[in-house]
């Protein structure tokens, strides 16, 4: 399922409630040393014009996240 709220297929989260969930994700791998992968899966929000600006924004976040954890 995705996660985005506003995801056409259905999810829960807003994007700040993203944010935070992907922070503490990271967080807690990095203070287990616990090697994480991870993608840019999902995200099927279109503007009218088809673009998907707001997915490229969702995933834009995680990586200031991932970022903001792993290299300071």
């Amino acid at each position: 399922m995705p996660a985005h709220i506003d995801d056409p297929l259905g999810g829960l989260l807003t994007n700040e409630e993203l944010s935070r969930r992907d922070s503490m994700v990271f967080e807690f791998c990095c203070r287990h040393k616990i090697p994480v992968a991870w993608n840019l899966a999902g995200g099927y929000q279109r503007a009218a014009d088809g673009s998907i600006d707001k997915v490229i924004e969702i995933h834009r976040e995680t990586m200031r996240q991932c970022k903001r954890v792993f290299a300071p």
